[in-house]
């Protein structure tokens, strides 16, 4: 291996995971064309396991840099610092184990973010020496993430202040405007997802869609743990399921039920609206246009929740809290999602 090369990384499928992937934990969109961009900017980072590391730039930087609980994330970035080079390989070498219940996935998910928000708080890429501006872009468009979640959140409840006030309009021209240039930019913003998907499965499209408003609550969670305490705790996250941590899945779900309610008290607002005299064209259209956009925040959040409810039906039918897995005809888990051996390298 090239001595200037300091990290290999590879994609790694996931034992458990079934066939609908509801919390999309194969990652196949950011193990595959995100990872090839970062590769082609010269910056492919170590994301997780199915690494391997060169020993000598280890050690030239002096081993691991701690300072995140996403060690792995920030050594890259010293590494790239450094001068050193780092290669994707698009090729699954490995299986391994993903969380199997919310609430050990939210806690890696947390992890994670914290560790973003970390590097960004203390390692910010934009004040380092050494990176290219590709690297300190990308480096400082990752840590940027979680603080994301902030005006994300204010355009999730707009809807309901527009509902609320009727002189607040989340449409204020006219319909044919509004439908003219929403329709061109949706059109063009889902051509765009089909292009950078195109040589990934579409349930990942939709997935990745629906992750980046049901992950929201946690993300901001990250953000006030490391500005509270300023570092945050690694721990290994659990692979196996209990069931008694279904009490605790509740919990990460509370915010998604308050939407679901919020939503259903302001749908039933705007059918008795729509029953009074003075109820305008105009206002139809404003309120209707608000209540699609709660739709679509609707069915982003649905993930988690589907995932606990399901569970605790299934704790239900099985109280012993065991589930024996429904094997194949050739004795394979049809639950996990079938790995490509090879596929093409990034260049």
């Amino acid at each position: 291996m090239d001595p200037n090369i300091a990290l290999v990384q590879s994609p790694q499928s996931f034992f458990g995971v079934p066939l609908s992937d509801p919390l999309g934990q194969q990652y196949r969109y950011f193990y595959g064309p995100v990872l090839q961009g970062w590769d082609g900017a010269d910056s492919a980072p170590c994301c997780g396991t199915n690494v391997i590391f060169s020993r000598a730039c280890l050690t030239s930087i002096g081993g691991f840099i701690y300072g995140s609980v996403t060690e792995d994330f920030l050594t890259s970035m010293y590494l790239h610092n450094a001068g050193f080079k780092s290669k994707y390989v698009h090729e699954y070498l490995a299986r391994g184990l993903s969380p199997e219940s919310l609430h050990d996935f939210m806690k890696q998910r947390l992890r994670w973010a914290g560790g973003a928000v970390e590097i960004f708080f203390y390692h910010n890429s934009i004040w380092r020496q050494g990176l290219t501006i590709k690297q300190k872009y990308l480096y400082f468009w990752a840590g940027l993430q979680a603080l994301l979640s902030f005006p994300l959140l204010l355009v999730c409840i707009v809807p309901f202040v527009a509902l609320g006030n009727p002189h607040i309009l989340v449409a204020p021209v006219d319909a044919g405007e509004y439908l003219y240039f929403m329709g061109a930019f949706m059109t063009f913003t889902v051509w765009m997802l089909i292009v950078s998907y195109r040589d990934v499965p579409k349930l990942y499209l939709m997935r990745s869609v629906q992750e980046s408003v049901f992950m929201l609550f946690c993300k901001m969670d990250a953000v006030f743990k490391v500005l509270r305490h300023g570092r945050m705790v690694f721990a290994v996250t659990n692979k196996d399921v209990h069931v008694g941590q279904l009490r605790k899945e509740f919990g990460h779900v509370i915010p998604h039920i308050l939407y679901y309610i919020l939503s259903a008290l302001c749908v039933a607002r705007v059918a008795y609206n729509s029953t009074l005299p003075n109820f305008t064209t105009e206002k139809l259209l404003g309120q209707a246009v608000s209540c699609i956009w709660i739709a679509v925040v609707l069915w982003q959040l649905y993930p988690p929740i589907g995932m606990v409810f399901g569970e605790f039906f299934d704790s239900l039918k099985n109280p012993g809290g065991k589930t024996v897995p429904v094997m194949a005809d050739d004795g394979s888990d049809p639950r996990v999602v079938p790995v490509t051996p090879k596929l093409p390298s990034s260049p």
